[in-house]
């Protein structure tokens, strides 16, 4: 490999330099100035959350006349575009927005195995894949904000683990005493959930199977495929770490933004002849992120706060704080009503029932569309599946 991100974080770690702000602000101003370079038309990809934000912000300072490009929904829940087009204003830059309804779901999908030419399955590349497309129409270049969460701290596991952590590796005597009241008043009406959380915080026992918890859907004791050791998966040796955290960094900077993040954006981008640049992903930008102290990247309720001080150099804070919302899309909502009967056809074809458990997917199937639990992920992986086999077999 000509880059061992393994490696590189363990030299970061042992280093004695301490960086500061200005010195990230620096970096990072001069990282989005060599990638604005360009005999073409350029732009930049803003959800209105921090890390686009912040790109867009500085990119704007460089060339004020960078145009900006977002995804909108008609779901409120999923929706940023607001924030996206108040964000482009108050820079003074033109943003054009293209508002995704489930119809535009279909008219990808049949796609999307030509677009990976795996079975990709990262529900994200729907908004992707059509902001690539709506963008390429005027720019053939942009930036967007990828390695931001890696590098700073910034997903939801890394909060909990340093809220809850003294409390997760306690023994499975304290960890019943101290969450079973609060799971009875968060789920007394409903026992399943309340089981599922409780049995995956009595596994966790350390490092390793707390990051396992927070990233996989389906527990290693559920085998919905058949003759396969599920146990394998996420098996990297937390050893020779400086803490955890950089542990969970390696790994989300290895396999999450390596095979699944980068994969996505520049997948969808190309196949519709644009460019995608990331400027976070800068070697010197990722020292100084291994090399900042804890409490400049996140304290008990909130990750990437050097990157929101730098941004409120740019924006007022009201325009970027708020919860973090992702970049997903509400299938969720879209398979219990205009994609039901889509989903539905997929399931209940036995397509695979000689490689998968088909009746965990019915049972998740009927437990979404009645509202027991929440599955979309779970079933969009298998239409993935099902759509790429089709093509491929």
């Amino acid at each position: 490999k000509y880059y061992d991100i393994k490696k590189n974080i363990n030299e970061f770690n042992n280093s004695e330099k301490k960086y500061k702000k200005h010195e990230l602000k620096k970096s990072l101003f001069e990282s989005v100035e060599s990638q604005l370079v360009s005999d073409v038309e350029i732009g930049t990809f803003l959800s209105g959350g921090i890390d686009s934000s912040l790109i867009t912000s500085i990119a704007s300072k460089i060339n004020p006349k960078i145009e900006t490009f977002t995804i909108g929904f008609e779901e409120k829940n999923f929706d940023e575009s607001t924030y996206a087009k108040k964000i482009s204003e108050f820079l003074n830059l033109k943003n054009f927005c293209f508002t995704v309804q489930p119809k535009d779901l279909l008219k990808v999908v049949d796609n999307l195995s030509d677009i990976y030419t795996e079975p990709f399955a990262d529900s994200s590349q729907i908004p992707t894949s059509i902001l690539s497309n709506f963008a390429s129409k005027r720019v053939k270049v942009a930036l967007t904000g990828d390695g931001g969460d890696e590098m700073f701290l910034g997903y939801n596991r890394y909060i909990y683990y340093k809220k809850y952590k003294h409390i997760l590796f306690c023994n499975n005597f304290i960890k019943n005493y101290l969450f079973n009241p609060i799971l009875k008043i968060l789920y007394f009406n409903d026992k399943d959930k309340f089981q599922k959380i409780k049995k995956k915080l009595l596994n966790i026992k350390n490092i390793k199977t707390y990051y396992k918890s927070m990233i996989m859907e389906i527990s290693e004791d559920i085998k919905i495929i058949r003759n396969l050791d599920q146990s394998k998966f996420f098996n990297e040796d937390d050893s020779n770490f400086h803490d955890d955290y950089s542990y969970m960094q390696f790994l989300d900077l290895k396999y999450y933004l390596a095979d699944d993040l980068l994969v996505k954006t520049d997948r969808a981008s190309m196949y519709n002849s644009l460019e995608t640049r990331a400027p976070f992903l800068n070697k010197k930008i990722l020292e100084i992120a291994f090399n900042l102290d804890l409490k400049e990247k996140i304290n008990h309720f909130e990750g990437k706060l050097i990157l929101k001080n730098i941004l409120n150099e740019y924006l007022p804070k009201h325009l970027f704080e708020r919860p973090k919302k992702g970049f997903g899309v509400p299938i969720s909502k879209w398979f219990r009503a205009d994609l039901n009967g889509w989903i539905r056809d997929i399931i209940n074809s036995n397509f695979f029932d000689h490689l998968l458990d088909n009746e965990f997917y019915k049972q998740a199937l009927n437990d979404h569309v009645s509202g027991k639990a929440d599955n979309a992920q779970i079933l969009w992986r298998y239409s993935i599946f099902h759509q790429w086999y089709l093509k491929n077999k």
